[in-house]
């Protein structure tokens, strides 16, 4: 027996004889075939039935082709819409088109040109198919190394600063600081391919929320203190004083941004030369406030044939820049799709010999909720010891330890599992302040855990732990049910933001 395509076809015509004959001819070679007297039980099916290709005649009481296309169309804009008409009536067509018809056919219907068109539809949506399923491994791969590299990474870039604390010569200072940047380095380049991947994936989403627009700018420049003294560059920070001091912006990816920016200009700037991170107010309407934020150097600068390409991924002026000056070529491809998403482009002046000037405009809402938002400088500097009970559930045992002598810190000595199943007896026995939770753990993972405790009715605040770092992957834990997350590596700021959050009242 042949085996019939695999799709779903609606028939849409008033005339019963013209729909019983198409119906046992497409039966044949089509899985599934409804038929529907007008437009309204076309509808209907269209609601109420996966399909996959309509059919309809085009002149029909009630509801004629045209508009039945339209109201197709407000439900669904990319199904398959074929049209049968007699051949007089094409020039009442162009309205169809314009309405995003998929095929005319004319009448008396062709069978072998119908069966083309319908086996075109069925191989379009064998490929689409296809297509998800590859995005799904690529997805799962992503998350999985994204996992791995960022296990080890947690481990390495939290034993430093611990290390850094403690009694050291001169020279292991010096080797400890060459040790932290050199991981900071692989992390970004990490953090990059991460983020191009989800930029090319369209699964990236931007979270504006309150920031302090003066203390972000401030801070790009102590993040890259270091080598701007080495090559002794002279740093210039303009603040324009009638930009508002909190604005609603996705505050992480504007630092990212910057930070690419920044890293390029001190790479290829020479020593003694001159880097500015600017502001200026460029347009006010009411709080709404149009900004241009800009980094300009006295760089190599860039070619004119190259200030197109620089944008694109994996890509440099030439093959000589990626020789003397390193990197991976993504920077510039991440920041100029995440100022796209801010609605705005980021644009380059460059002169030869002279420098370059990178620069974007960008809408910002004043924002009226930065009595809400915590800065990290209001914590206190010296760690407060808390009274708690505290579970840690991480299946990880370098992670295990490097978060017990975070925790040390502040005084606390968590209990530790490795898993799940492990974790929720836990909760039975003995009541946490705080809950500590990996996502990705044997036996039993963090999420089935978590509904576990929500059935059982544990009050505990549960903290996930992750290597995901998207604003998707945020929000699916807050609708799980978290309390809130830290990702990995994990940051000493971010631990000390939720012990404080949580545990303020139990000093």
């Amino acid at each position: 027996m042949q085996n019939k395509i695999p799709i779903s076809v609606l028939i849409v015509d008033d005339e019963p004889i013209v729909l019983a004959l198409l119906n046992k001819m497409l039966g044949k070679k089509i899985q599934d075939v409804y038929s529907a007297a007008n437009g309204e039980e076309a509808l209907f099916f269209l609601k109420n039935t996966t399909i996959d290709v309509i059919i309809s005649d085009f002149k029909m009481p009630l509801m004629d082709g045209i508009e039945l296309l339209k109201q197709v169309r407000a439900i669904d804009t990319n199904i398959p819409f074929i049209l049968c008409t007699a051949l007089a009536e094409h020039d009442a067509l162009i309205n169809a088109i314009e309405h995003g018809i998929s095929s005319i056919l004319s009448k008396p219907i062709n069978p072998k040109k119908l069966f083309e068109k319908i086996e075109k539809v069925a191989l379009d949506k064998e490929i689409k198919k296809l297509a998800a399923v590859a995005m799904q491994v690529k997805d799962d791969f992503l998350a999985n190394m994204s996992h791995e590299i960022r296990t080890p990474m947690n481990a390495i870039l939290g034993f430093i600063p611990l290390i850094q604390n403690g009694v050291l010569d001169e020279k292991q200072k010096i080797y400890m600081n060459i040790l932290e940047r050199s991981a900071q380095t692989l992390l970004e380049i990490v953090n990059n391919v991460l983020d191009f991947s989800k930029l090319a994936s369209g699964k990236f989403e931007l979270d504006p929320t309150s920031t302090n627009f003066s203390t972000l700018l401030h801070n790009i420049g102590e993040i890259f203190a270091v080598k701007i003294e080495e090559k002794q560059i002279q740093y210039i920070l303009f603040l324009d004083p009638f930009i508002p001091k909190f604005i609603k912006i996705d505050d992480l990816r504007l630092q990212q941004i910057l930070s690419n920016l920044m890293s390029n200009a001190i790479k290829f700037t020479p020593e003694y030369g001159k880097i500015e991170l600017s502001s200026h107010l460029l347009i006010r309407e009411a709080e709404n406030f149009k900004i241009r934020i800009s980094v300009k150097d006295t760089g190599i600068g860039i070619k004119d044939t190259d200030k197109n390409k620089i944008f694109n991924a994996f890509s440099q002026a030439d093959n000589s820049i990626s020789r003397k000056f390193g990197g991976t070529g993504l920077g510039l491809s991440i920041s100029s799709n995440f100022v796209t998403l801010m609605e705005s482009k980021l644009c380059v002046e460059s002169i030869m010999g002279q420098g370059s000037e990178f620069y974007f405009d960008v809408w910002v809402a004043l924002s009226q909720e930065h009595d809400l938002k915590i800065d990290h400088s209001e914590y206190p500097n010296i760690p407060v010891h808390y009274k708690v009970k505290v579970l840690l559930a991480e299946d990880n045992a370098v992670n295990q330890i490097l978060f017990k002598e975070i925790l040390s810190l502040y005084g606390i000595v968590p209990d530790v599992v490795e898993n799940g199943e492990e974790a929720v007896k836990k909760m039975n026995l003995i009541v946490y302040d705080l809950i500590f939770m990996d996502i990705n753990m044997p036996i039993m993972d963090g999420v089935t855990a978590l509904k576990i405790a929500k059935i059982q009715k544990i009050k505990a605040p549960i903290i996930a732990l992750t290597a995901n770092t998207l604003v998707v992957d945020r929000e699916k834990f807050l609708h799980y049910g978290f309390s809130d997350y830290l990702t990995k590596p994990i940051d000493f700021n971010e631990v000390q933001r939720v012990l404080f959050k949580f545990l303020h009242t139990q000093k």
